[in-house]
């Protein structure tokens, strides 16, 4: 029956790659996603009291999800393609967002989502934007915080980077993705500078070299006295 569906939503002569979805495509979409692309009211129903209201206009985000995909595998399009596929990424996804109420499940991810998408299409600014909402919508959501730290550092603002890093562990102290960010970055605050050792061993050098310095001017002051008055 689904294969069905498919095949009747196919465009002639592009096996249903810009309209429709290929089979490929809809086993790489959640559950939900495929259940409302095989048919989107019996889905409504099922899925309306896990997901809530917001479901019914979630098949925008399972079309931005597929554009993703599309824009990901295109390697061998132009450059203008690339762009425009993730753009429509884009499209579909604030629909699902504009859409969605404020207590919406799914809306960590809807942002993520979007962000990564800003980001391949080079809107860093938006991109930045949608993984901060991210990760004020759920603090927890580690995914979005790898993100930001690494566009951060791919940005060459790795002071910025090592601070998300350090706030993404607080929430998550397990996440892996953080923890190795972590040690690529090198020492960050919070959480991870009690892992890293006491603050003050970096102090230590130069306050003994104050030391020395300040022995040698009595040093100094005292040979000097002693030329001053001979006995």
């Amino acid at each position: 029956m689904l294969l069905v569906l498919l095949n009747s939503s196919k465009v002639a002569g592009q096996e249903g790659f810009y309209e429709g979805y290929s089979p490929q495509e809809i086993a790489m979409l959640p559950e939900y996603c495929q259940d409302l692309i095989a048919a989107r009211f019996q889905a409504h129903k099922k899925w309306e009291p896990v997901l809530g209201p917001t479901v019914k206009h979630l098949h925008h985000y399972c079309l931005g999800l597929t554009w993703m995909m599309r824009a990901q595998r295109a390697f061998s399009v132009p450059e203008q393609e690339r762009m425009s596929r993730w753009g429509k990424a884009v499209h579909e996804i604030t629909y699902s967002i504009n859409s969605a109420t404020p207590d919406f499940v799914l809306l960590p991810e809807l942002h993520y989502k979007r962000g990564i998408s800003y980001q391949n299409g080079k809107r860093t600014r938006e991109a930045e934007a949608d993984f901060r909402k991210s990760i004020e919508t759920l603090a927890t959501y580690y995914v979005a915080y790898v993100a930001l730290a690494e566009l951060y550092r791919k940005n060459g603002r790795n002071d910025l980077a090592r601070d998300v890093v350090a706030k993404g562990l607080n929430h998550s102290p397990d996440a892996k993705q953080l923890l190795r960010l972590q040690q690529e970055l090198g020492r960050t605050g919070g959480t991870s500078d009690r892992k890293a050792g006491p603050r003050r061993s970096n102090d230590e050098p130069n306050r003994i070299d104050d030391q020395d310095k300040e022995k040698k001017l009595r040093d100094d002051k005292a040979a000097s006295d002693g030329r001053d008055n001979p006995k």
